[in-house]
This record gives structure tokens, C-alpha cells and sequence, in this order.
């Protein structure tokens, strides 16, 4: 099982972060941060870059990966109102996902110290609380990390 760093997914967030939205918009895996910085990116196309970056390859689309951190990958999945002991710990990642509205759309981001990293439509790539996106949580899982590999 791939370990991600958290650190390194900061590290690598912070690279790009300010980047705007655009629905659709994918950056290539393997892009350098200066490469990509500025460019839109849709929120699964952000996730499936910045965890690539990290060693880790997804499918595209936020529904594609909710399903394969589920059945493939087989992640924890946990309460996202649990969450609220995140903010003093940095060292854990999670991954939410929002299902499908009518339109088809989905929405996933990441989660770890109490703060998203994600691409949405009112801010790009941008962290906010985690609580705000609590009412549109559908599923939440706990990204596998060196200290908490199993």
C-alpha cells in the first residue's frame, strides 16, 4: 500500500495554491508545480495531480475515485463530523467526497489539519475549515500515511 506524506502534500498544495477553477480543466501527473501554477483545474483533476506528486495514482473524475479508494484501495472510511480532532493533528490526511448532484457533478477534496485542499468553483485551489464542507460530505476516508501504515 502507498503511504502518502502529509507534509509533502502541503508542501506540494502550497506550490499551486491561487490557481483558479475551471469544471472539466486536468493538469498532467508528472507536471511541475511551476508548470501548472496559475492554470485552472477542476477538484478531481487537482486531487488526482497533487496525490500523483505524492506517489500515488487515482482515476480522474471524483465519483471514479470514490469508488477506487473504496474497493480498491479499501481506505478507512470514517464519520467526516469526526474530523473535529484534525485540527490539532497535522500528521493525518483524508480524503472526502460530495456525490453527484442531478448534473452529474461530484466534488472531492482533501483534509488534514483541520483545513481542505481543494479546487472548487468559489476560490480555486484554496483551503477553508473543514467544517464548512461537513453538509456536503457523502464519504470520507483516511489516507494511509509512513506513521499510520498498516
Amino acid at each position: 500500500m502507498t503511504a502518502v506524506d502529509p507534509l509533502k502534500v502541503l508542501v506540494m498544495f502550497r506550490s499551486v495554491e491561487g490557481s483558479p477553477y475551471r469544471l472539466g480543466a486536468k493538469w498532467p501527473l508528472g507536471a511541475p508545480p511551476s508548470r501548472v501554477k496559475g492554470t485552472p483545474v477542476d477538484c478531481s483533476g487537482f486531487v488526482r495531480w497533487l496525490l500523483y506528486e505524492c506517489g500515488l495514482d487515482l482515476p480522474d473524475g471524483s465519483a471514479n475515485q470514490r469508488e477506487y479508494v473504496e474497493n480498491v484501495l479499501k481506505w478507512r472510511k470514517i464519520p467526516y463530523a469526526d474530523l473535529h480532532w484534525t485540527v490539532a493533528d497535522g500528521g493525518r490526511l483524508f480524503v472526502a467526497f460530495k456525490s453527484p448532484t442531478k448534473s452529474g457533478h461530484g466534488h472531492v477534496w482533501l483534509v488534514n489539519a483541520g483545513h481542505s485542499m481543494e479546487s472548487c468553483s468559489s476560490g480555486g485551489v484554496c483551503r477553508r475549515p473543514w467544517k464548512r464542507l461537513e453538509r456536503y460530505a457523502s464519504a470520507c476516508f483516511e489516507v494511509p500515511t509512513p506513521a499510520r501504515e498498516s
